[in-house]
């Protein structure tokens, strides 16, 4: 196919080039659509792809035929626009690459510390005061549970709850299961923040029971139980059920909760932000939201995630997503931490005689009882 008449470009060795279009001269600026990749899927644009576009080619077709990428080859569940805008404003690499280290007594886990280097299992962005995160603040552990053989990954995301911002990810494909309940307690124990434990949840399908057994026997007792999300009231079951199942299909839960986090993830690039958001900066988890797709009458990963998975998994599953979109439903269930405000009291006032008042009989009343114990 020919390419359209255009003047000729101050650049023809056919590699892809990063242009401030503010600087061009006038002339060239018909040329470029400088919506920094958001119309085709983070690609770069030449003089002919416009051409073909303005043609009126459907987003799909360029996506298979031109462009060669898999995240257009099918119906996306989330916004692609959304998502470039989100690794632009976002993504960075971590402040902290590590992995958690802790004991076993009995069956609770104890003497927990984060320790940098060795397998990169667990990755934190933002400060880590004393090796522990801020205790200022409430956190979420949310979980998806693989069998552990290497087929796809467990992954446990950490959620700050005051900033609506995912701070951590712990991502394994071959942790066992019961091994990784421990691990997620012991994270929930180390996160820790101003309600001092952490909230967990995770996803009870397939060997979400083992999972659960494993923390029922441990006492943890800050987890999601079941219940009716539909219901005006959220009325919980009585036998309380740990964990959140998925069902398929339109009316499925697995449909609301990635409905949910896709509307959460668009009000985080909104400047005033009035509704419930949440900020993402891992790359990871950003390619596996661009993956999910629709394939018939269910929602899951496309082929294209098995080429960029760097877990070491042998497919990718849509582990990082389920395990991220739970934390929608836990911010329901867990408060953010309050900082507790010194009271300021004014001297000479009524309430600074009164508390001076209640610390001398204190300090009387000890005084008495010290001196009949010296009798």
């Amino acid at each position: 196919m020919d390419a359209p008449n255009h003047p000729p470009v101050p650049f023809t060795d056919g590699k892809p080039v990063r242009i401030n279009v503010n600087n061009l001269p006038v002339e060239y600026l018909h040329l470029f659509q400088s919506d920094g990749g958001e119309g085709n899927f983070n690609s770069p644009r030449s003089p002919w792809y416009d051409d073909q576009e303005a043609r009126g080619r459907t987003r799909q077709d360029m996506a298979i035929n031109i462009l060669r990428v898999p995240q257009g080859s099918a119906d996306q569940f989330f916004d692609d626009t959304n998502l470039v805008r989100v690794e632009k404003k976002y993504a960075c690499d971590p402040d902290f690459t590590g992995t958690l280290k802790y004991g076993i007594d009995k069956v609770k886990p104890v003497d927990i510390e984060f320790k940098r280097g060795g397998p990169k299992l667990l990755k934190w962005w933002g400060p880590l005061p004393k090796r522990r995160p801020r205790q200022d603040h409430n956190y979420i552990i949310s979980a998806d549970i693989s069998r552990g053989t290497g087929a796809s990954n467990s992954v446990a995301t950490i959620t700050d709850v005051n900033s609506s911002e995912i701070v951590g990810a712990y991502v394994n494909p071959f942790i066992d299961v019961t091994e990784f309940a421990e691990l997620c307690v012991a994270l929930c124990l180390w996160t820790g923040g101003g309600s001092r434990k952490s909230y967990l949840i995770w996803e009870a399908n397939g060997p979400g029971d083992t999972f659960a057994k494993r923390v029922r026997k441990i006492g943890y007792p800050l987890v999601y139980y079941k219940v009716n999300q539909r219901a005006k009231t959220r009325k919980r079951s009585g036998n309380k059920t740990y964990g959140w199942y998925s069902t398929t299909g339109i009316n499925g839960t697995k449909n609301d909760l990635l409905s949910e986090f896709d509307a959460a993830i668009s009000e985080s690039l909104v400047p005033n932000k009035r509704f419930p958001h949440i900020i993402i900066h891992d790359i990871e988890l950003i390619r596996e939201l661009r993956d999910y797709i629709f394939l018939g009458d269910r929602i899951d990963v496309g082929l294209s995630a098995q080429a960029t998975e760097s877990s070491g998994a042998r497919y990718a599953h849509g582990d990082r997503v389920i395990s991220a979109a739970l934390a929608m439903l836990a911010l329901k269930e867990q408060p953010k931490a309050k900082a507790k405000l010194e009271q300021k009291i004014r001297k000479n006032c009524l309430l600074q005689r009164m508390q001076e008042r209640k610390k001398e009989k204190r300090v009387a009343k000890a005084n008495k009882g010290a001196g009949k114990w010296m009798e």
